[in-house]
């Protein structure tokens, strides 16, 4: 894969929590980013790579190791495959108290295709 993008990030663990919560103290994280065609979608590699599959195995890989996906991707997540990678608690406690319910649409719905009623190729 060419091109990939490769930032590390260090994620402090702060007394007030957010969405992402490293598990012990300061974290360090790397976003990676893979562009390009993979081997097995060029017709030389057999033409059988199947996108949205790879992209669901690897999302599985970061809930495992308790990475976190960014948020400017997509995501083929269930809504509680994404609950469980973030921590929803405080976010539900600040829609609630300032009435964003019906207002403003969640995360997730932000993120996820199939919550915006739209298909991926």
């Amino acid at each position: 894969m060419y091109p990939i993008w490769l930032c590390p990030c260090k994620i402090e663990k702060t007394p007030i929590r957010g969405l992402i919560n490293p598990d012990a103290g300061d974290s360090m994280y790397v976003d990676v980013g893979l562009y390009g065609v993979p081997f097995p979608a060029r017709p030389e590699g057999g033409d059988n790579f199947k996108p949205k599959e790879a992209h669901k195995q690897m999302e599985k890989w970061v809930r495992d190791v308790k990475g976190y996906q960014a948020l400017y991707a997509i995501t083929f997540m269930s809504r509680d495959e994404f609950e469980t990678m973030f921590d929803h608690s405080v976010y539900k406690k600040v829609r609630e108290k300032y009435g964003c319910e019906g207002a403003f649409p969640v995360i997730y719905d932000k993120v996820s295709l199939e919550a915006r009623g739209e298909s991926f190729n």
